[in-house]
């Protein structure tokens, strides 16, 4: 979306600065490769000096982390258009500090992340739901559910995945399909309809098809967790590429 057609900026704030507004950290990004590394947190609060308050994070972010640059983005609907729309604005800061104990009720403490509050929110084009391209190393693997009969993944985002199979299996368009994603003894079922099937882009596997799925009847909680499972995968290929030993060295 334009910049120009975003609403005004007071609208903006206001639509995007209020608590429990969910917010999406951007760590990490390797546009080659189609990576990105995002958190999701909650605004608990705004403090008096325009501060930000957010939510820890699901892995946390660490305080090695402050004076880091990070973009924070905001998903909302605006009802300025007929019918209304989402837009994902957002702004870059460098968090400046973990909040050890921050009071979130009379009798609830917890960390808490500590941002500069927005000057200005911009257009945020950069898409999150991207596809990762699964290393061979990679944790998540794919099945036919109940059977368990394994698939391997081209590629998968929070809204489908393309696998390969033997190219005798025969799938139709709009056929419904369930699913598996296992990583690491869990197991997300995935409900799914078939977009296209057909032969591998590139060198073809000799006996091979590729079948791309659609997931459907997801809820918030199961999209929220097969996100995560992605994420997790995709902070493991950055920190492998950035040659760290292990996922913690970049949290």
């Amino acid at each position: 979306m334009p910049e120009m057609s975003l609403p005004p900026q007071e609208v903006l704030h206001a639509t995007c600065l209020r608590p429990g507004r969910s917010v999406d950290l951007i760590l990490q990004t390797d546009l080659h490769n189609n990576l990105i590394d995002v958190r999701s947190t909650v605004l608990h609060d705004v403090d008096p000096n325009g501060r930000l308050i957010l939510a820890q994070t699901q892995p946390t972010l660490k305080a090695s982390f402050s004076g880091s640059r990070l973009e924070i983005t905001f998903l909302a609907r605006y009802n300025d258009v007929p019918g209304g729309r989402w837009l994902r604005v957002g702004y870059k800061a460098p968090f400046l500090s973990l909040l050890d104990d921050y009071q979130l009720g009379p009798d609830k403490r917890e960390q808490a992340l500590l941002f500069p509050g927005p000057k200005r929110l911009d257009s945020f084009t950069l898409r999150l739901d991207f596809r990762l391209e699964p290393s061979m190393d990679s944790s998540l693997e794919l099945y036919f559910w109940p059977d368990n009969t394994p698939l391997s993944i081209v590629d998968i985002s929070s809204g489908g995945v393309r696998f390969t199979h033997p190219s005798s299996w025969s799938f139709s368009p709009r056929q419904k399909l369930n699913l598996s994603l296992q990583s690491q003894g869990e197991s997300l079922i995935l409900i799914c309809r078939v977009i296209r099937s057909g032969e591998p882009e590139g060198p073809a596997a000799r006996g091979l098809s590729v079948t791309a799925v659609q997931f459907e009847e997801m809820d918030l909680a199961a999209r929220q967790r097969l996100s995560q499972l992605i994420q997790d995968a995709v902070r493991r290929q950055l920190a492998k590429r950035s040659g760290l030993s292990s996922i913690e060295s970049t949290r």
